[in-house]
């Protein structure tokens, strides 16, 4: 938990730079019924604490996990979550759950567009001063400044941080009053383009993307803060090494 504590803080603190459809055969439903996300809030609750674990047993408690979702049939197949596999990114599946997918994420994307807008005005500006600063102070330190001078540029850093650490606490609170309510569903709804073979299971990255990584890639804030928030509220690292299997290792 501990190495999944820091790379999830990163990316909590980074995000923001960045209908209901008929199951289809051999497909879980996108959304996901309420059984489904009883049955995902049950296996979470039952993953073991795995911070002492070898890697293999890790692994093993993973592969648990999904096998149990695939088997209650919540998602399709267990397998492209825990292993590389040939994606059929345009497959008529993947065109019909992208669609579902994008109808679920989109009214919660709009919720964040404010939130985005405020971290453009107040954060980013605030991030690159005091960036400048810091690459000045090493600078400063390289050509063997006195202690005085670069404690002068401390001072002027250490408030614009306390600032920044602020903005984006008021906005990672904000962030997880909107998700909070469906993170468990968002987890489904991700787990099943990947299950279908929509996308890799590190969500973003192919040259040529279908048309679930586009919707995912349109909503990431939402998908990356469910994710998170639903790691940080289970204490499930499951939720991080699926997602994120090669960070860390």
């Amino acid at each position: 938990m501990k190495r999944m504590g820091k790379y999830l803080a990163g990316m909590l603190l980074t995000v923001f730079g960045l209908f209901a459809l008929a199951p289809n055969a051999g497909a879980a439903e996108i959304p996901p019924s309420e059984e489904c996300v009883a049955t995902a809030k049950k296996l979470l609750g039952e993953y073991p604490d795995v911070e002492n674990f070898t890697e293999e047993e890790t692994r093993k408690a993973d592969r648990k996990f999904v096998n149990d979702l695939a088997d209650s049939g919540c998602i399709s197949d267990s397998r492209p979550l825990l292993q590389k596999v040939v994606l059929k990114p345009n497959s008529e599946k993947c065109v019909t759950a992208a669609r579902g997918a994008g109808a679920f994420w989109g009214a919660t994307t709009k919720r964040f567009r404010p939130l985005n807008q405020r971290w453009r005005k107040q954060g980013r500006p605030l991030q690159r001063r005091i960036n400048r600063i810091q690459r000045r102070i090493r600078q400063l330190r390289e050509a063997g400044a006195s202690r005085e001078r670069l404690n002068q540029l401390v001072r002027i850093r250490r408030p614009l941080g306390r600032k920044l650490q602020r903005i984006q606490r008021d906005l990672q609170r904000e962030a997880r009053l909107i998700v909070k309510p469906m993170m468990h569903e968002s987890f489904l709804v991700t787990s099943e383009l990947i299950a279908l073979r929509c996308m890799p299971r590190n969500l973003l990255g192919e040259s040529d993307p279908g048309p679930a990584e586009r919707v995912v890639r349109k909503n990431i804030d939402v998908v990356l803060f469910s994710l998170a928030y639903l790691t940080e509220a289970t204490g499930g690292e499951v939720v991080f090494n699926l997602y994120f299997p090669t960070v860390g290792r």
